[in-house]
């Protein structure tokens, strides 16, 4: 009877021992997949929160965009620029500087421009520039197969019009302003005012805007370099001595457009904006960055 009480005893224990492990496991494998469980709720309910907001958002943008493109005011920003210049008056003038002028190598942020003429940049700049126009090369020598005369600028301006390029608004912004000061340090009769508008004129024209700041654009007939003073020069309406415009470029700007910069621009159409001056007697536009010329 002991030996039956003992083996009893020893089964029940063994029993409730068992009962005791699967109580455990099955508390552990509940509060694991408690713990993976909230995380995955809050996922579930944080990507249907998104998912809800990402069709209101599109919605939203869809409206917008239908308003806007049916609004006098839309169609306007797309045709004057996406920046806006504010005036001292409150007058606001969109332009696309940015656009063109993506970076700037000097400091534009002088609250005046006798505050940079004194600059270390804009003496350094000017001295550089002195000295080249100073001693500038003056070309005499006309190639073999550019001797025929062309027809004069008027006929030719009626008979062969330039493909107009795509408009850019560009707007006279101090920031802009002190850009050019630094392209054409020797130069101090600006007669432009900040709001204006750069104006685009073809070559044909150009002889009629002397001193001011325009986009100029027309054909290149012919690409001269100059290993004097190592420098491209763009011939417009026709080849040297008959052209109607000139642009000059540096070797060192030039040849960030290509290898061979006769063989990239000749031939094209090009668009410029600069400081039109007079030399030997013809408009030209000596360019000192590369983002102020393009191909089009």
């Amino acid at each position: 009877s002991r030996k039956g009480q003992s083996a009893s005893r020893s089964s029940s224990s063994q029993r409730s021992s068992r009962s005791a492990v699967k109580s455990n496991n099955n508390n552990v494998i509940q509060s694991s997949n408690s713990r993976t469980a909230v995380p995955s709720k809050i996922k579930n309910s944080e990507r249907g929160r998104s998912q809800s907001t990402a069709v209101k958002s599109r919605n939203n943008s869809n409206s917008n965009v239908a308003a806007r493109a049916s609004s006098n005011s839309f169609n306007r920003s797309n045709r004057l620029g996406n920046k806006t210049y504010v005036r001292n008056d409150g007058r606001e003038f969109r332009h696309q500087n940015d656009e063109i002028f993506t970076r700037n190598r000097y400091r534009v942020d002088y609250r005046d421009t006798y505050n940079l003429r004194r600059s270390n940049d804009f003496v350094r700049v000017h001295n550089h520039y002195y000295n080249w126009y100073s001693r500038r090369y003056v070309r005499r020598v006309v190639v073999h197969n550019h001797f025929y005369r062309p027809l004069s600028i008027e006929i030719r301006r009626h008979r062969y019009p330039y493909r107009v390029p795509i408009r850019m608004d560009l707007c006279w912004t101090p920031y802009l302003h002190q850009s050019f000061m630094y392209y054409y340090p020797l130069y101090n009769n600006w007669n432009t005012h900040y709001g204006d508008y750069i104006e685009t004129a073809s070559s044909y024209e150009a002889l009629n805007y002397v001193g001011s700041v325009k986009r100029v654009y027309g054909k290149v007939e012919e690409v001269y370099y100059s290993s004097e003073d190592r420098t491209y020069t763009l011939y417009f309406g026709a080849a040297f001595p008959y052209h109607d415009f000139s642009v000059v470029i540096p070797r060192d700007v030039a040849k960030r457009f290509s290898w061979s910069p006769s063989w990239y621009f000749e031939d094209e159409h090009v668009w410029v904006v600069g400081l039109i001056e007079m030399w030997e007697g013809k408009p030209e536009i000596v360019l000192h960055n590369e983002q102020q010329i393009r191909r089009y």
